[in-house]
């Protein structure tokens, strides 16, 4: 359960990091190039995958299913950081009889 709710911080952490840097970025993310563009792609790649599949809408719906996804997206990529970070899991180092 603590490693759940650091997962979910870290998650939140890192989706207002990249929700400021959306909102306060100097040229536009549309006019990134090079290896920063592609960066930028893996970061809001669900957002693109949304927009590409159903349009770019304003509508309440899309925005809230755009902000889920973007936040799923986060989640797995801060719990697949954090545990290749820990190394070998739990259940394995004890002595798991197999």
């Amino acid at each position: 359960m603590r490693e759940a709710a650091r997962c979910l911080a870290w998650a939140f952490a890192l989706g207002a990091a990249a929700l400021a840097f959306a909102l306060f970025a100097d040229g536009g993310l549309e006019h990134s190039d090079g290896p920063l563009a592609w960066l930028l792609f893996v970061v809001y790649a669900p957002f693109y995958a949304l927009v590409h599949a159903f349009g770019h809408r304003p509508d309440l719906p899309f925005l809230i299913a755009a902000f889920a996804a973007q936040f799923a997206w986060f989640f797995v990529f801060v719990v697949v950081a954090r545990s290749l970070a820990r190394g070998k899991p739990r259940w394995r180092r004890r002595g798991a009889r197999q």
